[in-house]
């Protein structure tokens, strides 16, 4: 298979035991992100946290989040092009919350998003952590990231190789 064609492999885990593979384009183009306002939030870049994958893989990165009442800390946080990269929330808020970061569509509610505890489910209550795994895409771009409990208010953006 040619490499303009070929596709990584989304792996998200829910530590509640699922498991889901979606799949998304290396060839992933820069969203536009979207502005929020409100709330005490976390808006300067945050590093990743990661260790290098000695393997011949993706390097592997780590994203801390929290998710407080109506906000995420930070809601800007950056990954490099085409490392693993696991995204590790914690629902720090009153409220029952969730994280969906939109697909190469660049639209939320479809079938190419990442989700962690979606709301159909019940989503994340509070004191819960999950994490959910996936390839950052291979060239630079914005993605965007919500609580589809509070699309509004809670909102942010992973900067690839910003």
């Amino acid at each position: 298979m040619k490499s303009r064609t070929r596709k990584a492999v989304v792996w998200i885990r829910v530590l509640a035991g699922r498991s889901l593979s979606v799949l998304f384009p290396i060839g992933f183009v820069a969203l536009a992100a979207t502005g929020c306002s409100g709330g005490n939030k976390e808006s300067a870049r945050t590093p990743p946290v990661g260790n290098t994958n000695n393997s011949g893989g993706p390097a592997s990165t780590t994203l801390e989040v929290a998710q407080n009442d109506y906000f995420f800390q930070p809601n800007k946080l950056t990954a490099s092009p085409g490392h693993e990269v696991t995204v590790e929330v914690t629902n720090k808020g009153s409220n029952v919350h969730n994280l969906r970061i939109a697909g190469p569509d660049g639209e939320f509610e479809t079938e190419d998003d990442a989700v962690i505890a979606p709301a159909d489910e019940g989503g994340m209550k509070p004191g819960d952590t999950r994490s959910l795994q996936w390839v950052a895409p291979a060239r630079a771009g914005t993605i965007r990231f919500r609580c589809d409990f509070h699309p509004t208010q809670m909102n942010g953006t992973i900067t690839v190789g910003g």
